[in-house]
């Protein structure tokens, strides 16, 4: 058995709904803590550009309440709402939950184009000391637009190991100093 497993969001639509990728992602979720994966669930994620005077809903609570229409229970979801980066998501769910409740066992779900990235990027932040076990959510991707999601997972990719370039073991200033540089640059006008 896993201790917990985790949910990685996908951005809004404009009116605040989930997008298709986020509702198979919770979906997947609910489906494996009703059949008793682990005793937890994870859902993560804040969205870029939420803050003072938008109302957009934060991703991890409108995830919350998608899986609680489909029969999870209140009790067994724990909501990370600070990331609004893969890299965050790691971050902020390792810090603000998984070192706090021992949690070292985790099943990690998220859409097939970005398990890789994904994958990558927990095992770089959260280290040897946890156990990590990808879950795809298939898609429906094709052609073009599978394509271009391909694309932009091997830029974030190449991106973040450059950020993380020899880094084996955890350091949390460097991904706090990352996260801070991050939202600097996307506070910025551009």
């Amino acid at each position: 058995m896993h201790d917990v497993i985790v949910v990685l969001g996908d951005a809004l639509r404009p009116d605040g709904s989930l997008s298709q990728f986020g509702r198979d992602r919770v979906a997947r979720g609910v489906e494996l803590l009703r059949s008793d994966t682990a005793p937890w669930m994870i859902v993560s994620g804040k969205g870029p550009g939420r803050g003072p005077g938008l109302k957009l809903p934060i991703e991890a609570v409108a995830m919350r309440e998608l899986a609680l229409s489909l029969g999870a229970g209140a009790e067994q979801l724990l909501l990370e709402e600070e990331s609004d980066s893969t890299l965050q998501n790691a971050y902020f769910t390792k810090v603000r939950i998984l070192e706090p409740r021992g949690f070292r066992r985790l099943l990690l779900v998220t859409s097939e184009w970005h398990l890789g990235r994904a994958k990558l990027t927990f095992e770089r932040i959260l280290g040897r000391a946890y156990s990590i076990e990808p879950i795809p959510v298939p898609d429906e991707l094709a052609g073009e637009a599978l394509e271009k999601k391909r694309e932009k997972e091997t830029y974030f990719t190449g991106e973040m190991l450059a950020q993380l370039q020899g880094m084996d073991e955890p350091n949390h200033a460097l991904l706090e100093a990352l996260i801070a540089q991050r939202r600097g640059a996307a506070a910025k006008p551009g």
